[in-house]
């Protein structure tokens, strides 16, 4: 996944890594985003948790999203 990111979004620039037993995701900002004082930052790891759905279904994902740079955690 962090290898696919990488191709897009561009060398990564900070990793958060959630220490807590049985939930290993990582919060990844990246530096190669043609956004104007921006960064792009994504999940690794939070699609392996699954959400119910109404219907049943089980739902898997991982966020991109984007937030300035001055936010405080860049």
């Amino acid at each position: 996944m962090l290898d696919h990111y990488t191709r897009y979004l561009g060398p990564v620039a900070q990793d958060c890594r959630d220490r807590t037993p049985g939930w290993p995701m990582r919060l990844v900002a990246f530096n190669g985003t043609p956004a104007h004082n921006g960064r792009f930052f994504a999940t690794c790891g939070l699609g392996q948790h699954s959400a119910r759905m109404p219907d049943g279904c089980n739902l898997h994902c991982e966020l991109i999203f984007a937030g300035m740079i001055s936010c405080g955690w860049c």
